[in-house]
């Protein structure tokens, strides 16, 4: 039975974006929410705001965000983990509600839904259903921050990769996705602005892409050719 909810939170100099994020957490009605913070060595007030909310943090250096994401993963008390950008807020104040309704009723180990991501003041929907691992090797169509998990999925198949900077995410949907019971829920979880290290450093994300598809089993062509076209609807998106 799920009774609690850990929503972590990995801040790095957040002062102007972290209380609106805590806000969306504190909004949430119907679950225990511990909402915990794994702060990198902030030089602003990041972790001032973390004290004066009243919050569990770390802070110490870090060696990248999975690393951040692992740590939050090791000092989380909730039965279900999910992550939460601290430039990111949860789209309305029953997500965690859903989230635990997805894992319980439906007997779920994992559960996604749908993001919406801010460009120009345009909305992008962003994250869609996946039928098997199979599918999840061809592309990365889930939509990672809105990934609520059982504790267990973690202790069972271990934490995020932090050889990767931008794809441990992909390498760890694709190493668990085949082995446990999943839901999607068609609703909005998630508003991100546009801007995170995978849009800002696409060469590198498109290449970790490639990586983790040929560790889990594509031929290293087909994923070189997906990485082309990838790199061809990326350019096409951003200059027309």
């Amino acid at each position: 039975m799920i009774q609690s909810i850990t929503v972590v939170t990995c801040t790095m100099n957040s002062q102007d974006t972290l209380d609106r994020c805590i806000d969306s957490v504190t909004n949430q009605i119907a679950v225990a929410a511990e909402h915990l913070i794994i702060d990198g060595g902030s030089s602003d007030n990041t972790i001032a705001i973390a004290k004066s909310r009243d919050l569990r943090y770390l802070s110490e250096p870090d060696d990248g965000i999975y690393d951040a994401f692992n740590k939050g993963i090791r000092n989380a008390s909730g039965d279900a983990i999910m992550f939460l950008g601290s430039d990111d807020v949860f789209a309305h104040n029953k997500v965690l509600t859903e989230a635990v309704s997805a894992l319980e009723e439906d007997g779920s180990d994992l559960v996604h839904a749908q993001m919406r991501l801010i460009r120009n003041e345009k909305a992008q929907l962003v994250g869609r259903p996946v039928s098997s691992q199979a599918e999840l090797l061809k592309r990365m169509t889930i939509a990672h921050p809105t990934l609520c998990a059982r504790r267990q999925v973690f202790e069972q198949f271990g934490d995020f990769d932090t050889s990767y900077r931008i794809a441990a995410d992909y390498d760890f949907c694709l190493r668990i996705w085949d082995k446990v019971s999943i839901s999607f829920r068609p609703t909005v979880w998630i508003e991100m602005a546009h801007g995170g290290i995978s849009t800002s450093r696409p060469s590198l994300s498109l290449k970790e892409a490639r990586r983790t598809q040929i560790c889990h089993g594509r031929p290293p062509w087909v994923a070189t050719a997906g990485m082309l076209e990838a790199r061809l609807r990326f350019f096409l998106r951003h200059h027309y």
